[in-house]
């Protein structure tokens, strides 16, 4: 079971105005989102009335690449522990990680119901498992149609198209109008636009305002189709002689289950490679969204049994994360799957910004190792084939969806600000004005009230670094530290010095990790010794303490010169306690 700790941190107060920790006036209500704006990722917003919290979404993101060690970067939640009393409820609108990835950190400090699909609950339970809780989490599953009541905020799920099954949208009503919360999405076909009552339900009231995902503004035309990646896989499976390797989202269930479908068609078994996806699997085979016969799977250590031309393995690391089942059978280390000429290998994705170079990498060594690798590409799109279609609408289903609402105010959410601002060009050619678009960050105040729709303030907030079972105990200055150990390394200084004499007993004795190698560095080495046992040559140096800053100083300072390299420098020496101990002795004789 993983027992977190968590640090000081969330014992401090965020640093906001007076008025913003005394709320908003009755009838008024508050938008705050904690995570989400201006960034892909760690998705969590706040709607706050004057008696009442609900909490949208609680994500994760992945640290970036200053961030050595970190395992997730999750939102600010000070400001809701300064108000958990308020606190109502916790709303999923879909079960991916930059929604959830953070609820097993957040219910240990926050005990709130939790409403979502049952596919979303059924994926936040596996989180929660392993979590050591004080009570058990209240989860509450909600289908579409279903409302949350309460004095200020009415709550409607409806459904919505993603790359995960059973996704929401959010109709909320509040005593200033009607908010839209759009989730991740992209448009339906239009045939199911048309039977769908879920979009019906936007032409009941006037909407006040449209917080709407941003993600695929920059991109035009409608989003792909999720058939059309299904027609292509088909086309490429029948055409593919030996064995197929495919990696895709683990999370991306419709995906998954299509590709299954595939292999029941062209009667290839399958192997499932990656805990995460084998989870997933099986938990919607629990579900029934997978109805895939058990005779069909196979294991790996099995899969030599199986004719290359009758064998499809499904694996996880499509965003070349380098634990994963690809990663290991791009470096040709996997124990089971070896690649090489006659596999085909499917990367069934678009790489995450910042995601870019590990991906291309594996790609480039499946390539090296002799497989025939097919990923997006240009000319996979003059060859109208596709193998990967986004969850993320582009710039025609956004426009729909404004088109469909006729929302008075609109707000970008779910995307970096670039994608923020891609939105607002959107919302101009749609008439909208500077005054009724909202492009806000993270910590933003926004109220609504009689008088429209603004931002009042910001919060301000930082970064809750989540590192093994520690969360928020680090900070900036330790990931100084650790890049500083990346890039320059570090020297252990040890020795015994008489100070009476002011002489090295023994040593100084030098170690380093990552700075120079040693065996070949001895003159370096040298000079250094002799630059440490210099040290008694200032008189400044009077206490051990002395000694040692003064190490510390001078070496650092040696190996900047020599080597153009700053290390960290740790000097551990010690008085001669024999001599110490006499000199003591001595003194004790004389005060007698």
């Amino acid at each position: 079971m993983k027992k977190y700790y968590t640090c000081s941190i969330f014992d401090e107060e965020p640093e906001i105005e007076e008025f913003i920790k005394e709320g908003p006036p009755k009838g008024n209500i508050w938008i705050i989102p904690l995570g989400g704006m201006g960034e892909i990722g760690k998705n969590m917003m706040a709607l706050e009335s004057h008696d009442e919290i609900v909490i949208i979404d609680s994500g994760i993101t992945f640290p970036d690449d200053d961030m050595p060690g970190i395992d997730y970067v999750m939102p600010d939640i000070r400001y809701l522990l300064l108000k958990q009393d308020k606190i109502s409820k916790i709303v999923l609108t879909h079960g991916h990680e930059d929604h959830i990835g953070a609820i097993p950190y957040l219910v240990r400090m926050i005990n709130a119901p939790i409403y979502g699909s049952k596919l979303t609950l059924e994926l936040v339970k596996v989180k929660l498992a392993n979590t050591v809780l004080e009570e058990p989490a209240e989860l509450i599953e909600v289908n579409a149609g279903d409302k949350l009541q309460s004095p200020d905020f009415t709550i409607e799920f409806y459904s919505v198209t993603h790359s995960l099954s059973e996704c929401f949208g959010l109709i909320i009503d509040t005593p200033q109008g009607r908010i839209i919360h759009s989730g991740d999405f992209k448009a339906r076909p239009a045939d199911e636009v048309q039977d769908s009552s879920s979009y019906n339900v936007f032409s009941e009231k006037p909407v006040k305002l449209l917080m709407s995902d941003s993600t695929n503004a920059e991109r035009i035309g409608f989003s792909t189709p999720e058939a059309k990646v299904n027609e292509s896989l088909d086309k490429i499976f029948a055409e593919c002689p030996g064995r197929i390797i495919i990696s895709s989202f683990a999370s991306s269930l419709p995906r998954i289950k299509g590709i299954m479908a595939l292999a029941m068609k062209h009667k290839r078994k399958i192997c499932i490679l990656g805990k995460g996806l084998e989870t997933t699997i099986s938990i919607a085979k629990e579900l029934d969204y997978i109805t895939v016969p058990h005779n069909m799977f196979v294991k790996m250590e099995d899969i030599d049994e199986v004719p290359a031309d009758k064998l499809l393995i499904i694996a996880t690391g499509a965003q070349g994360e380098p634990l994963s089942a690809i990663s290991s059978i791009a470096n040709d280390s996997h124990k089971w799957v070896k690649a090489g000429h006659g596999d085909t290998v499917i990367i069934s994705a678009t790489p995450i910004p910042g995601n870019e170079a590990a991906v291309y990498k594996n790609i480039n060594s499946l390539f090296r190792l002799g497989a025939n690798v097919i990923y997006e590409n240009p000319m996979m799109r003059e060859q109208n084939l596709y193998v990967h279609a986004s969850g993320h609408g582009n710039r025609e289903d956004l426009k729909a969806l404004i088109l469909m609402t006729n929302p008075e105010y609109v707000m970008p959410i779910h995307g970096e600000h670039r994608h923020q601002m891609s939105y607002m060009r959107i919302a101009k050619e749609l008439g909208y004005d500077d005054k009724h678009i909202l492009c806000c960050d993270n910590g933003a105040v926004i109220e609504l009230s009689q008088d429209g729709v603004e931002v009042l303030s910001y919060i301000k907030l930082c970064e809750i670094l989540v590192d093994g079972y520690g969360i928020g105990d680090i900070g900036r200055a330790v990931l100084r530290e650790r890049l500083n150990l990346a890039e320059s390394g570090i020297c252990f200084i040890t020795g015994i010095v008489n100070m009476k004499r002011r002489e090295f007993v023994q040593g100084p004795f030098f170690s380093t990790k990552g700075l120079v190698y040693e065996k070949e560095s001895e003159e370096i080495m040298n000079d250094a010794v002799n630059t440490a046992s210099d040290i008694f040559f200032n008189n400044s140096i009077q206490t051990l303490d002395d000694l040692n800053n003064g190490i510390k100083s001078e070496i650092r300072s040696f190996f900047s010169k020599r080597t153009q390299r700053k290390p960290i420098v740790i000097s551990m020496i010690m008085e001669d306690l024999e001599e110490h101990d006499k000199h003591s002795k001595k003194r004790y004789k004389r005060h007698k």
